[in-house]
């Protein structure tokens, strides 16, 4: 009789546990599958313009440049520029930029010499040594022109008509890339000629 007893509370005991368990395990499925369902929601993606918005607030300014500004140019319209000194002798050609790590332009490099790339000397030369640089005005090309003329020499006029090399040989004018016809740099040839090479990566 006692063994009776003992059996039937510990089969109730347990019918209770499951009962609980079962409860238990209804209320985490119901949970989970809410969560399912709202997760689709929480992972969409924001729409265009609010990602627009946000690259514009990251540096509290508009992100993307849509046009060129005057003055403006891109360093593929400055490679192969030619750069003259005040005397009017060639320099070379711009092959590169050198750029700090500041993000600020520190010089040009040049190329100069040799032959289909042999014995062609390279350096860079500090951006304070030139007359002109990418961004002047045309102002600044006109009294670059008057101060150096062997650099950029006046238009001769032979009786009514115009030398035929007047235009070629006139004075500085920009390009429609906002660039100079050629950039003027305040070094002599033989300081050139005596220019440290570029070293470095």
């Amino acid at each position: 009789m006692c063994a009776t007893n003992s059996t039937l509370s510990t089969l109730a005991t347990i019918g209770a546990l499951s009962v609980v368990l079962s409860i238990v395990g209804t209320g985490s499925t119901t949970s989970a599958q809410e969560n399912v369902h709202s997760a689709p929601a929480s992972a969409q993606p924001p729409p265009n313009d609010v990602i627009r918005e946000n690259a514009k607030r990251a540096q509290g300014k508009e992100a993307f440049i849509r046009v060129i500004e005057p003055g403006s140019w891109l360093i593929e319209s400055l490679k192969g520029k030619e750069v003259v000194t005040v005397e009017g002798d060639a320099a070379g050609t711009v092959s590169d930029v050198l750029i700090g790590p500041d993000g600020q332009i520190d010089g040009l490099v040049l190329s100069r010499g040799g032959l289909f790339g042999i014995g062609t000397a390279t350096f860079a030369i500090n951006v304070d040594f030139f007359e002109l640089f990418p961004g002047a005005s045309q102002g600044e090309a006109d009294r670059t022109s008057q101060t150096y003329p062997a650099t950029a020499p006046a238009p001769t006029v032979t009786g009514t008509e115009q030398s035929p090399h007047s235009a070629a040989s006139g004075a500085i004018k920009l390009g429609p890339d906002g660039l100079p016809q050629h950039l003027v740099v305040r070094l002599s040839l033989t300081e050139l000629d005596g220019a440290p090479m570029l070293e470095g990566r």
